[in-house]
């Protein structure tokens, strides 16, 4: 309010629905005078100050932008409901000119209107987190030489027939031009179970080349609406033109999407084809977020990892508490947090906590390149009901060491959890072992997500890929590093 005023925007009040807003005292009146009043409203019943819940509504008789002003000849007020609590009212206007303002032949230029106008720069909604400094020197988009094959016609299919979610992992487009056959093969899958399109709510998109994000997108917007599913996009060292994850659910009632394509200042639009957040039943998925500054869809200049980290989460914040005043990142039951360099781990765990997120939950994921040439990405799944879900801890130890540990999320509906492999783990007996640890915990009937090493050895997934029940949904992801170099990280779940 203040900022509109001080940009000496004169509106008025030229519609009243809102208890404490008296028709007769307040329409037709300054918003200048009033914001007092406004003020009043807003501690004592809770109004909107700037009435962005339908409280008033205003019109605009003059700003710098305009070269004439707005005069009101004639008017009257029109009663809509004679509520005794809150009427509403609004004016109709019978006669309104247009006059010229004082100093207009001179100030025909817009640059000279506006040039005395206190406008906030995009950088400075965002001062907090732009003067945060990293302490890591920065060392990205280094050549790394090793790229690895994805198995391709190996996709696996998982669905619950409770909740109706269905995931399809593993995916796989050869080529540029396998990359619409892919897309056909996905929609293929869907509506031979009833799905479509327009059921998918979240996409991880693995790509070999950052430069092909553009062109991808051209391809994959073919296929979506008005509401695309969440997505996040990264560069992922394979040989493969492409690998695709993803999650639907049955058309439901309780779906709320939110797709912002509009610039301001609160958080970022979004540059490809996803929507920033969709809530299914207590579900809600998050887009992966970089670090953009809103107002200017930049990132920050000179790049600053701090910075991004602290913008990014501040986005993933912002999209989860509009969506639900009550929602946060402490309700985060999966969290991945790509960066760059492994040496950015370190201050990415204490930023992912310093915004209230719980440590057990998240997985740190080294990649070559993300969007835009960020710093960081993060990706959020967040639970409505998270009081209800209890952790627990379980270490998966051969005779002699440890191979895994296995941080676990449960309630009645949903269950989550990261498992952290080492190295000693990689070979037949092993890796089996903590495979059953895995299936005891979210059953024959589940989603995975498997990042592993590239310069580790995996084969020991390959010999046991055909014991795997065909009810399970796995995606393999290739990249450089994890966490405490880790030679692979494991999350699932099941809801």
């Amino acid at each position: 309010m203040n900022d509109i005023i001080q940009c000496r925007v004169e509106a008025v009040l030229i519609k009243v629905a809102a208890l404490g807003l008296d028709p007769a005292k307040y329409l037709g009146k300054s918003l200048q005078s009033c914001q007092k009043d406004l003020q009043l409203l807003n501690q004592k019943y809770g109004l909107h100050i700037c009435g962005e819940g339908g409280e008033y509504e205003t019109l605009t008789l003059d700003c710098p932008l305009f070269r004439k002003r707005i005069k009101i000849e004639e008017m009257e007020s029109v009663a809509h409901t004679k509520d005794p609590i809150a009427p509403v009212a609004y004016l109709k206007f019978n006669h309104l000119r247009l006059i010229d303002k004082e100093g207009a032949g001179k100030e025909n230029d817009l640059q000279l209107r506006i040039r005395n106008i206190p406008v906030k720069k995009p950088a400075e909604f965002c001062l907090e987190e732009l003067n945060s400094i990293s302490d890591v020197t920065i060392d990205v988009h280094c050549q790394r030489g090793r790229f690895v094959n994805v198995e391709n016609g190996e996709f696996s299919i998982s669905i619950r027939e409770d909740s109706g979610m269905l995931s399809i992992g593993g995916l796989v487009a050869e080529s540029e031009n396998d990359m619409l056959h892919t897309m056909d093969t996905l929609k293929e899958i869907l509506e031979k179970r009833n799905y479509c399109c327009s059921s998918l709510v979240s996409v991880c998109l693995y790509i070999r080349d950052m430069a092909e994000y553009v062109h991808i997108n051209e391809i994959y917007s073919r296929y979506f609406g008005l509401n695309p599913p969440v997505r996040v996009c990264v560069q992922s060292p394979i040989k493969s033109y492409a690998l695709i994850e993803a999650v639907a659910f049955p058309h439901l009632p309780q779906k709320r999407v939110m797709h912002i394509q509009s610039i301001s200042h609160w958080a970022p639009a979004n540059i490809g084809p996803y929507s920033q957040c969709i809530e299914v039943k207590d579900l809600l998925f998050v887009s992966g977020q970089i670090g953009l500054i809103p107002g200017s869809m930049t990132l920050p200049t000179p790049a600053n990892f701090a910075s991004e980290c602290r913008l990014s989460l501040r986005h993933c914040t912002r999209l989860l508490n509009a969506m639900d005043a009550d929602i946060n990142l402490t309700n985060a039951i999966q969290a991945v947090c790509f960066v760059c360099d492994e040496a950015h781990i370190g201050e990415a765990k204490s930023f992912w906590k310093d915004y209230g997120g719980e440590e057990n939950v998240v997985t740190f994921v080294v990649v070559s390149c993300l969007p835009k040439n960020a710093l960081v990405e993060w990706q959020i799944w967040a639970y409505r009901s998270w009081q209800s879900l209890h952790h627990r801890y379980q270490a998966v130890t051969s005779s002699t060491e440890k191979l895994a540990e296995i941080q676990t999320l449960h309630s009645q509906e949903l269950t989550t959890l990261l498992c952290s492999i080492d190295e000693v783990s990689l070979n037949e007996e092993g890796f089996k072992k903590v495979w059953l640890a895995l299936i005891d915990i979210l059953g024959d009937c589940c989603t995975l997500r498997i990042y592993y090493r590239v310069d580790c050895d995996f084969s020991c997934w390959s010999q046991i890929r055909e014991s795997i029940p065909k009810t399970i949904s796995v995606t393999l992801v290739p990249v450089w590093n994890l966490d405490c170099g880790r030679a692979a990280v494991i999350c699932g779940m099941k809801y």
